[in-house]
């Protein structure tokens, strides 16, 4: 689950009215925050393989560390222990410990079964919503809406502060799937916008000098990037 994740955090001010807003998005996020960090040194893995579900082609191959049901209780107790000695610190430390506990059961509904109980052998559960695009999208939005108006209700009105969250609200995440594609097609040679602006000026299979002005974008003009330098055709030595 994407949006619902930070939907929870927004729920969670009710609950916890002197924990920030930050905290609270963070506890729920906490997973998802350190995920990325192990799979870059090598204790978790994850690959693209697209038909993993309908929603998203990630394939998560492991992530006992950040995604098991053991350990986010271990960092939720781990959250509310730090919190122990802040004003109203019992309440806000348990309901960032909660927030902490959700990410697993909002992963356990959307992800195909993949989310271990403990690192190791465990076995693995999740109902896989993200088979049904529309399921899926009817549940996060509802949760998003809810997590808004909850949020909301009872806050007082600084314009600054309204501003700033539906700042937040407008630049919600963006679906991954988006944007991996959007990473494949900027990839592709030739492909990318500014390669398009910045196209040879002559086949690359044509070996004839390009005349006078064979570097016309060298004084003025887009720079042309390395991938397309490697699609130019090579120039003739000059006589």
């Amino acid at each position: 689950m994407f949006i619902g994740h930070f939907a929870v955090g927004f729920a969670g001010k009710k609950a916890a009215p002197n924990a920030s807003l930050a905290a609270l998005l963070l506890a729920a996020l906490f997973a998802d925050v350190l995920w990325p960090v192990l799979v870059a040194i090598g204790a978790e893995e994850v690959r693209i393989a697209p038909g993993a579900t309908v929603y998203t082609p990630l394939e998560f191959v492991s992530y006992p560390w950040s995604h098991s049901l053991l350990m986010l209780i271990i960092w939720g107790a781990l959250f509310a222990a730090y919190y122990r000695g802040k004003p109203d610190g019992a309440r806000t430390g348990f309901v960032l410990g909660l927030l902490v506990v959700s990410h697993w059961v909002l992963d356990w509904i959307t992800h195909k079964p993949d989310m271990p109980l403990w690192p190791g052998s465990s076995p693995r559960f999740g109902l896989g919503l993200w088979n049904s695009i529309p399921l899926t999208l009817l549940i996060e939005g509802t949760l998003w809406i809810v997590a808004i108006v909850l949020y909301l209700k009872g806050r007082p009105e600084r314009s600054r502060g309204r501003i700033a969250f539906w700042s937040l609200v407008a630049r919600r995440p963006t679906h991954p799937d988006r944007r991996l594609r959007k990473r494949r097609h900027h990839g592709k040679a030739g492909t990318h916008p500014a390669q398009q602006r910045c196209r040879p000026w002559q086949p690359s299979g044509s070996r004839k000098p390009a005349g006078r002005n064979r570097w016309p974008a060298a004084r003025s003009g887009p720079r042309i990037s390395a991938g397309v330098v490697r699609d130019m055709a090579p120039l003739p030595p000059r006589e």
